[in-house]
């Protein structure tokens, strides 16, 4: 089982091994248009350090940073509470397939609940599969609507 860890990577480590890990997550994301060499912000650390909203969770294994996942507190209209959005999740490639990844949702989910949010969201690749299925496995859900009947689709208008 991981060591995870909520984090407002005000330690150097802590930052260090976000940005190791971010790092590695980029260049693997060859995948739907993008590029696998995106530059990382100079500045992502001190960005997210200012934002209140933003919560990083850090897995390690064996003292080693193994994963991370960058979450986003929110607001659903429809149940006037907080909600919570994984915006990336990532595991170390040395680290895959060893439970981190759940792990980590766990602890997301966790935390979530102890913020009194409703919910957790995220988006997937389609052909992401193996991240796909471990989100089955963990609860979440391709369908939305108040019947389930009808899939939510995840839009961006870039500026």
């Amino acid at each position: 089982m991981s060591d995870v860890m909520v984090t407002r990577l005000d330690e150097s480590r802590e930052a260090t091994d976000f940005l190791t890990l971010f790092t590695e997550y980029t260049r693997s994301l060859g995948t739907a248009g993008i590029p696998s060499d995106v530059p990382i912000p100079t500045n992502l650390v001190e960005e997210i350090r200012k934002r209140s909203d933003v919560v990083v969770f850090l897995a390690y294994e064996e003292k080693q940073p193994a994963g991370f996942a960058v979450t986003i507190e929110s607001f659903s209209t429809f149940r006037a509470m907080p909600s919570f959005n994984i915006h990336d999740i990532g595991v170390s490639s040395r680290f895959r397939r060893q439970g981190v990844g759940k792990d980590l949702l766990t602890a997301v989910r966790d935390e979530a609940k102890k913020r009194g949010c409703c919910k957790v969201t995220l988006e997937v690749y389609e052909n992401n599969t193996r991240a796909y299925n471990l989100y089955r496995s963990m609860g979440f859900s391709a369908l939305s609507g108040n019947d389930d009947s009808e899939q939510t689709l995840f839009m961006a208008s870039p500026l």
